[in-house]
């Protein structure tokens, strides 16, 4: 099941699963991570998910009181998202 989603700097949509997976799915809602999602060995059940402004994804689980980082696997968030379009720089790392 789905515990929260949050939507990258490519409007990626990210979802973190009650199963300790993490998947990618396109803005359509196409899968592009595996079918069984991302998963870290000592992840069990993943909580909330959130982009730093680097494109890494960080999730929180309340199973294992921890915090996972997925290294630059995201695009990078410009907040607000108008500001990124306005200077074109939507997606872009830093």
């Amino acid at each position: 099941w789905v515990s929260t989603i949050a939507i990258d700097g490519s409007n990626t949509v990210w979802t973190a699963n009650g199963d300790g997976s993490v998947s990618r799915l396109a803005n359509n809602g196409v899968a592009i991570s595996p079918s069984t999602g991302y998963i870290s060995p000592a992840a069990t059940g993943e909580v909330g998910i959130a982009i730093d402004g680097s494109g890494n994804v960080w999730t929180t689980d309340s199973s294992v009181n921890s915090l996972f980082e997925y290294i630059g696997a995201a695009a990078p968030v410009t907040v607000p998202q108008a500001l990124a379009v306005k200077n074109g720089k939507l997606g872009q790392r830093p």
